[in-house]
This record gives structure tokens, sequence and C-alpha cells, in this order.
């Protein structure tokens, strides 16, 4: 193949020898093969229809390189100038065959691919295109040269033009590829399958059977003979079916010589007039042949180039099928050893509620009977049913089917034994399609039973407390009215405050005991909210204004609320004091109301610390507090937000918040949307000395 590199080894005596021989044998062979072209030419003695060195200047310079142009010059000269004997002529004629190589090989290399040219179709097309350039450019230069000599009429030069034209483009077309294809895969000349031995032989002798049945029959009359050449192109197509672009022009190649052969006797489906005449249509018949058989031949590789590309594809879509499938597989089973393994009673199902997998335990509560391998397969219905605790499953089961988000911590009482469950459900979703569930239930029996045990301890505790706890203050406030010293008096004081704490952490902690033992009962009644935000402004207005802060209330007038007012009260009143404690000196406090069709809601919002982004899932928990809000104050025991949290739960309502560090916090209160009705008459809320439920106490974010 040609490499542009080479050329500098031309410089040197070991690259000199070589490239010297190579330009005297491609000499030689332009030499032979355009004596041959030109004993065709009847015409006119230097255009000749059937010109074979068109292909092999191009074919050679496509191969070998433009520096071997010389050889074609040569060559094109010693043809031109033996044959008419005209030196200047013969030249200029040279030169035209030379540019038509150069020029034809410098254009198949940039626009046809080079020797690739005949994969494609597309291609296939350039080339001919590229090939007809040359022609042109050869066939012009070349008449151009006879008619300033004495050997060209001014007559005859278009039958003359279009005569070196059609033989230069036709040997182009014909020899260019058979010299490139059997060039090109010299490596595979003789690679042929073994089975495909007898098929190539039926090949070859049919191809010579039906060439010279065609073309080199003199005994058909030219009427029915006419039409017989079309028989030519079964081989051409047999080869460009079967075999390939290589034995397609092979098969080409051997047709068009018979056919001159028969030509040039007279027989065939294009003689009948002059040798010329018949010549050119023969050309032309070669030309279409060589161009159909190319284009059939690159189609049919292209179709096998793509099958094979898809199935290459498809090969390694398919392994990487099997990969993700045997790490489905893997996954999956994983995820069973993972289920069948936990302490808790697991089970996940499909969309339709079919057990995927369980586990023992699972077993254990809800299908005592049966094993993991049993149940899978089955609906879960079923095995509730089984039980015959329906009523106690179908909440349950309403959940799993519902279309809301997860639920956590639903608490299932199961009568046989007396066990009670805490029941995660997760519903699985793939890109928004809800795809599965999955369903964890832990036995929390004995943690119910000492969250029991545990709330008795502490109402009787703090029942015990209370007694002595109110001597305590009544001691107090009895040395407060004596005369005392400083000392004495400042030692009073802290006395008192630290009982009053005492008694408020009480207070709170019986409310959380009456809470959690479920001995509070809401009472649901209508509160206007513009009053009532009024009445809490002023319970919290000698703290907010110690700290030289601003409190708004924000609320519609008319608007209210369907609820507890002892509940509701005791919610805003520990967020309040939280938002009050919180928030440094001339900040802002804003409580707030407002309702949708959605909802009704109250808000309190603050302009304080915030709330660390680690610790915000932890806010509502028991006893804990922030590390800002430790450090800010280090009274309280952090029981507020879960007394918060614990009332809004008996009010069915639902606490949210969002917080930004140093910037502030703003906690939501959401109920459903308030009836309308006719308001009435309220009374405003009533002081603390009314209420039963316990005060604020140092609660932290």
């Amino acid at each position: 193949m040609y490499n542009p590199k080479s050329i500098r080894g031309r410089f040197t005596l070991s690259g000199w020898l070589p490239y010297a021989t190579k330009v005297a044998l491609l000499c030689v062979i332009y030499v032979v093969a355009g004596k041959l072209g030109l004993l065709l030419a009847s015409f006119h003695t230097s255009a000749s229809p059937v010109w074979p060195a068109t292909g092999i200047a191009i074919a050679s310079l496509l191969l070998l390189g433009p520096r071997y142009f010389p050889a074609i010059l040569a060559g094109a000269f010693i043809v031109n100038v033996t044959t008419s004997g005209a030196t200047l002529s013969s030249f200029f004629i040279a030169i035209g065959n030379t540019l038509e190589g150069v020029a034809g090989a410098y254009l198949i290399r940039h626009t046809a691919r080079g020797s690739r040219a005949f994969d494609t179709v597309n291609g296939v097309l350039a080339f001919i295109a590229c090939v007809f350039a040359a022609a042109f450019i050869s066939a012009s230069i070349g008449v151009t040269a006879l008619l300033f000599g004495p050997s060209l009429a001014r007559a005859d030069v278009t039958a003359v033009w279009f005569t070196w034209m059609l033989g230069n483009a036709v040997g182009g077309l014909t020899i260019t590829p058979l010299v490139v294809l059997w060039a090109r895969e010299r490596s595979t000349l003789w690679r042929i399958q073994v089975q495909r031995l007898p098929e190539l032989a039926g090949l070859c002798a049919f191809t010579v059977l039906i060439a010279f049945g065609v073309f080199g029959n003199p005994f058909s009359s030219a009427i029915i003979r006419s039409p017989l050449a079309y028989l030519a192109f079964l081989p051409v197509l047999w080869a460009a079916i079967r075999f390939g672009s290589r034995q397609t022009m092979a098969v080409t190649f051997v047709i068009s010589c018979i056919a001159v052969f028969g030509a040039l006797r007279g027989s065939g489906p294009f003689a009948g007039g002059s040798v010329h005449t018949s010549l050119l249509f023969l050309q032309a018949f070669v030309g279409v042949m060589s161009f159909a058989g190319l284009s059939l031949a690159a189609a049919l590789r292209e179709r096998k180039a793509s099958e094979e590309s898809l199935e290459r594809k498809v090969e390694e879509r398919t392994r990487e099928l099997a990969v993700a499938r045997a790490k489905d597989q893997a996954n999956v089973q994983r995820l069973r050893n993972m289920i069948n393994h936990m302490t808790l009673a697991a089970i996940a199902l499909d969309e339709h509620l079919v057990i995927l997998q369980a586990n023992d335990e699972f077993c254990r509560f809800f299908a005592p009977r049966s094993t993991p391998d049993r149940l899978m397969g089955q609906k879960l219905s079923t095995i509730l049913e089984q039980r015959g605790e329906l009523p106690l499953h179908v909440q349950m089961l309403q959940r799993l089917l519902s279309e809301g988000d997860r639920v956590l911590g639903y608490e299932l009482a199961l009568p046989a034994g007396g066990a009670t469950l805490s029941c995660d459900y997760i519903p699985i979703r793939d890109q928004g399609i809800h795809c599965g569930h999955l369903l964890l239930c832990r036995d929390v029996t004995q943690e119910k039973r000492a969250d029991g045990v545990k709330s008795e301890f502490v109402s009787l505790a703090s029942h015990q407390l209370r007694t002595p706890l109110t001597k305590i203050r009544w001691a107090v406030s009895k040395l407060e009215k004596h005369l005392l010293p400083s000392d004495a008096q400042k030692l009073v004081s802290v006395a008192k405050n630290a009982a009053e704490v005492m008694a408020d952490t009480i207070d709170v902690m019986l409310t959380i005991s009456q809470m959690e033992a479920g001995k509070v009962d809401p009472r649901v009644t209508q509160i206007r909210l513009t009053p009532f935000f009024e009445a809490l402004r002023r319970e919290c207005e000698l703290e907010y204004q110690e700290r030289g802060q601003t409190f708004r209330c924000e609320c519609p007038a008319g608007l209210a609320l369907f609820t507890d007012q002892l509940l509701l009260r005791e919610i805003l009143l520990n967020l309040l004091r939280n938002a009050i404690k919180y928030t440094p000196r001339g900040g802002t406090i804003t409580l707030r109301a407002f309702s949708d069709d959605q909802e009704l809601r109250l808000e309190v919002e603050d302009t304080g610390i915030g709330i660390p982004v680690s610790e915000r899932h932890r806010i509502f928990q028991k006893f804990f507090r922030a590390e800002n809000a430790l450090d800010l104050d280090q009274s309280g025991i952090g029981l507020g937000l879960y007394l918060v949290q614990m009332a809004a739960d008996l009010l069915r309502a639902r606490v949210t918040f969002d917080s930004e560090m140093e910037r502030g916090t703003v906690f939501r209160l959401s109920f459903p949307p308030p009836p309308v009705s006719k308001l009435t008459e309220l009374p405003v809320a009533p002081s603390v000395s009314q209420l039963s439920l316990g005060l604020e106490v140092g609660v932290g974010k």
C-alpha cells in the first residue's frame, strides 16, 4: 500500500534501486497494455474504444503512490510515439495520460476511501465519478494535442473524444478494481474453503460457457442474439452474491475479454456494424456490467458487515444481560438470606400483595402452621384470613394497599397471646411506579409492659414528690417575708427558683405519664384563634419584653379551629417559650394562622439560633437537646418538644419544622380544614391556674 513517508527512501541507494526497478516494470506493463489497446483502434490510430492502460495507471498510482508517475509518463510516450511517430503530440498525450492516472488516484484516495472504495455502495459511486473525471482529463488533452497536428480532422473531433473518453473510463472501471482488489487481498488469495471449491469451479465453467455462448457464437442471427447479452449478468451476479467484489471483477474481466475477442470476429449481440461501433456498444455494456457487479457486491458486503456488527452487539448485550442477571440473582439470594436471618418478622410482597419472601418470625406471628417456603406465591390476605383475626388485620391491609408514604411504628395488637407488634411498611417504587411492598414487624410486648411500669413509677414518684415539694415551697415563701441578710436572701431566692423548676418538671412528667397511659381524653370545642393568640401573647409578654424581642400575631379575623383548647395551648406555649429562649435579644417571634382548602396551619416562627442539620431527626425524642441549645442554656431536661409531639398526635395534627442555622426556625401545626359554620362566642383562654397540664421546663431544640 502507498505510504507518503516512503518517499524519503528514494534519496538513498538502497531505496533508489527498488524504486527504479518498480518504475521500469510498471512502464513495461503500461506499454504492453497500451499496445494491446491501440491494436483495436480502427477509427483513429490514437483513440481506442478499449484502453486497459487507464486502469493500470490509476491502480498503480493508487497502490504505490504518486511518485511512480514517471513510469506512466514514459510508458504513455513510448506507446504513442511508436504508433504515430509524432513526438510533440505524443508528449502531450503522455502528459494527459499521466495526469489522468495521478488525478484519478488522488480523487479516489480523498473522496472514495482509496483502496477501500469497493467496500461500500457510496464508495463505488464515488470511484466511478473519479474514473470518469480522470478519463475526461485524458480525452480532452489528447484530442487537443491531435487537433493541432495533421492527423485529426475537425469533423472527427467529437467521435474521437467520445471514443477516447469511453475507452479510458471503461478501462478504469474494469482494470482498476481488478488490480486493487487482488493486490489488497493477496494475503488471502489462496485461502478458499475446501467446501466452496466445487462452487468456485462451477462459477468459472459457467462464466466461460456463458461468455462464449453469448459473445463467441457467430452462427446466431443478430435479431435473436441481441437479448442474449443480458445472460452475461448471470455469472456476475453469482460471483457478487456468493463470493465478493474480487471474484466479481475477475468474472467481469474474463467476460469482457471474450466479448472483445468475439466482437473482433464479428460475433456476439453487438456485432453487425463496423468493428469500431461494435466495440463502443460492447464497452458501454461492460461498463454497466462492471458497475452493477461492484455495486451489488458492495451492498452485500455492507449488509454482511452490519449483520456481523449487530451480532457482536447482540452477543455483547447478551453477555451483559447474563452478568446482570447473575448479579440480580445474587442480590435476590442475598436479600432472601438477610430476610431469613432477621430477628424481626419480615415479609416482601409484589404489587398484588403476593408473598415473595418471608422469614420464620413472620410465620411465628401470622402463620404458625406454615413455613416461609410454603408462603411464597400466596396472597397476604389468604394468610391473615386463616388466622381468624381479619378485623385486626384489615387496618394493616388498608395501609399496605394505600397510595400514601411509608408507615412507621404502626402498632398492631394480636389477641392470641396478647402480643403487640410495631409494624413498619415501606412501599417499593421504581421510577414512580409502585412495584412492591416491604413489611417489618417487631415484637414490642415487653417494651410496652416496661413503658407501663415506668409510667406507673413516674406517676407514683411524681405524686409522692409533690407533698414534700409543696412544703419546701411554702417554707421558702415564709422565709422571703422575713428580713434576712443579703447572702441569706440570695440563698432563699435560689431555693425558690429550684423548687419552681422541680415543680414544673414534675407537672410535665405527670402530663407525659398521663398521655402515655392514655388517660388524656381530648375535648373538642370551637376556638376563635384571634383572642386565643392574644391570650398567649399576654402570658409570654414578660419573658419576651425582658429580652427586648418583638412578638407578632398574624391571624385572619373570624378564623376558628375545632380542637382541644387545653392541649393546643400547651403545644403553642412550649413552642413560643422555646422560641423566646433561643432567640437573641432584639429578635422577632411570630405566631400566625392561615387556612386553605387543604388544611388549617398554625406556625411559630423565630429568628433564633436554629437547629443543626445532623440533629434534626432527633428533635422530638424524649430527653434530647441540641448541642447549640445546651451551649446557650444548661437548664431543662428536653421534654417540651416530646410533649408537643404527643399532644399533636392526640389532636390528630401534624407537626413539622424548617430551620436554618443562625437564621431561625419555624414550627408548623397542621389540622384538617375547619368546617364552615357560624362562630359562637367563646371565653378568652383560661389562665394558668385553670389548666392541669404542666408548663415548659427548659426544652432544647
